[in-house]
């Protein structure tokens, strides 16, 4: 069997693979090399340099915004450039609640289908999490609104049924 490692993009044996049991094939997502190389790297530097060097490196390896892109990469299949340009053309909102992501406790979440992958838009994490809650089956949500609406109002369940 074989897998391909995130960073250096080469599909290698599984044998090449540390054991990580919280993935789904329990295998790491890095080849032992490049696990040896990033680890090499983040040691070399002071704790206090690696925690501000987020914010002065954008891009380089060990950066926010270069792992951000990697989980784009992987997951979404779009890179950082994509991922802004959303955020660009929403103004930085959730297209459910509105919310504005720097009113955010977490970053705005990439919403998508889990059946066909297809990227519908950013929520925040409270939207993106109601959705999958509902299986993203609308008839549900629709259910829901109703039942929210005749709760509110104190008006019969009847048209529930």
């Amino acid at each position: 069997m074989e897998k391909t490692c995130r960073d250096c993009g080469l599909t290698k044996n599984i044998n090449v693979f540390f054991a990580q049991p919280r993935n789904k094939d329990k295998l790491g997502s890095y080849c032992k090399e490049c696990t040896y190389k990033r680890a090499k790297f983040c040691r070399n530097i002071p704790l206090d340099k690696r925690l501000k060097r987020k914010h002065k490196h954008p891009g380089e390896f060990g950066s926010f915004e270069y792992h951000k892109s990697q989980r784009l990469k992987a997951t979404y299949n779009i890179d950082l450039t994509d991922f802004n340009e959303m955020v660009k053309d929403q103004e930085g909102k959730c297209i459910i609640c509105e919310k504005h992501q720097r009113d955010m406790k977490t970053s705005i979440c990439v919403d998508h289908c889990h059946t066909t992958g297809h990227i519908r838009g950013l929520l925040c994490r409270e939207c993106n999490t109601g959705l999958g809650l509902f299986k993203d089956n609308s008839l549900l949500l629709q259910r829901a609104a109703i039942y929210l609406d005749v709760c509110n109002n104190e008006i019969e369940l009847t048209t529930l049924n």
